[in-house]
This record gives structure tokens, C-alpha cells and sequence, in this order.
């Protein structure tokens, strides 16, 4: 969905949200929004937050190593060589979080684990599994599963109270330096905890979770079950 950071949810728009879910964490010292939009580079500049531009380029490379390493780069340039109490926490522009928690719970997991990351993840309640999920380890970590195996088939077969998957939600990383990619361990959300938007029933659908939010009447998901269809 084209301009979605600049869709405005309640009073504020999407990319404020983000930089608000930041902001508000009591366990984050310094924020900064990586970009290559003048209009939310202006947007963080009225935050009073940290503003660093991203090459176009490298906006679009899907693999996560270099856009990890440039703003590694950009750090070290600020604030020196990153050393192994600093902890660094990635939201992505287009998740509001609406658990105002979510932030200071991933990284007190964080603070307790020698290896690996944290990210944000939901239980998974129904049927059928996210293409995507993961299946949890007897450490507490998770893994994907093998998909290219029958694993995704039988694990549809078991019963709803054996089974322990999660699915990330994109809400929050929560990482070291060097960067680890495993083990991966989750801080728990349920799903309206973090919102991915990036269609327009997306954005429907975290209008009417901060619409119910606000006025005090949000109990659960269910509620908003013709939202979501």
C-alpha cells in the first residue's frame, strides 16, 4: 500500500505510532529512523529522534546482512564501537504495537541469554499454520520447521493442546553485536499485540483495535472477527 507510514491511525499517523512504541520503551536511550522518505525524515526531525538516510538501493536488497551492516556503520559513526552491553532493538515502519510492554519484556529476555535474538511471536491457536511458523525447542528457543519434508503435514495432525507453534509477528528484534541469527528465542504477543500494515484491511483492522484501545472496550480478537474477514 502505497504512503501506509503516513496513513494516519487515531490522531497520529503510522510512522508517529512507531516512533512513539520507541520512545515510550523505558529500556531504549536512543532512537533513530533509517529511511530514504524525505517525508518522514521530516516527520523524526519534528520527533526529535535521530534521522539516518538509507541508499534507495538498499532499501530494495532482501538479504538483511548488509542493510544490518550500514546501520552498524551508522552507530559506530554516532557512538563508537558497539561493545557487548549495548543492545539494539529494530521495529519495522509499518508495525504499531499496541502492547505498550512488548518493547522492555523482549529485551529483559534478551539481557538473560548468552547467544542468539529475541522477536516478537504469537501462539498459534487455529488451524490451518502459517506457512512461516515456527516449532518450539525444549531450550525455549524455536525453529522452522523443515517444509520440504512431510513435517508441515503431520504437525496439522496433532492435537490443539500438544502443540506449541508461533509465528512471527514483525512487531520486535531485539539483538547484540555481533548480530546472531540462532538461536531465536520469542517474547510472547497475541495477535493484535503488533499489526503489520501493509494492505488496506490492514489498516482497517488497526484503526478499529485502537478505536476499541481508546475507548476501553477492546477484550479480544474475536471481537473483530468480520474486521479481519
Amino acid at each position: 500500500m502505497p504512503d501506509k507510514h503516513l496513513e494516519f491511525i487515531g490522531p497520529k499517523r503510522l510512522i508517529e505510532h512507531v516512533i512513539d512504541n520507541a520512545r515510550d520503551s523505558e529500556t531504549i536511550d536512543n532512537v533513530y529512523l533509517f529511511t530514504d522518505d524525505a517525508r518522514l525524515m521530516e516527520i523524526a526531525r519534528e520527533s526529535r529522534i535521530g534521522v539516518i538516510e538509507e541508499p534507495e538501493e538498499l532499501t530494495r536488497v532482501k538479504s538483511e546482512g548488509p542493510l544490518i551492516e550500514y546501520r552498524m556503520d551508522a552507530w559506530r559513526s554516532i557512538h563508537g564501537e558497539p561493545s557487548r552491553e549495548d543492545v539494539f532493538v529494530e521495529q519495522y515502519g509499518n508495525v504499531i504495537l499496541f502492547d505498550e510492554g512488548l518493547i522492555d519484556r523482549a529485551v529483559q529476555i534478551f539481557s538473560g541469554m548468552s547467544s542468539g535474538h529475541v522477536e516478537s511471536m504469537y501462539k498459534i491457536e487455529g488451524m490451518p499454520y502459517p506457512y512461516d511458523w515456527r516449532r518450539l525447542r525444549i531450550d525455549g528457543s524455536v525453529e522452522f520447521p523443515n517444509t520440504k519434508s512431510d513435517d508441515v503435514r503431520v504437525r496439522t495432525e496433532d492435537s490443539q493442546k500438544d502443540f506449541q507453534g508461533f509465528y512471527g509477528d514483525g512487531g520486535v528484534r531485539v539483538h547484540g553485536w555481533p548480530f546472531q541469527v540462532h538461536p531465536i528465542y520469542p517474547v510472547i504477543t497475541t495477535r493484535c499485540d503488533a499489526l503489520e500494515i501493509d494492505t488496506l484491511t490492514d489498516l482497517n483492522l488497526s484503526r478499529a483495535v485502537y478505536e476499541a484501545k481508546s475507548s476501553g472496550s477492546w477484550q479480544n480478537l474475536r471481537e473483530y472477527q468480520g474486521v479481519l474477514a
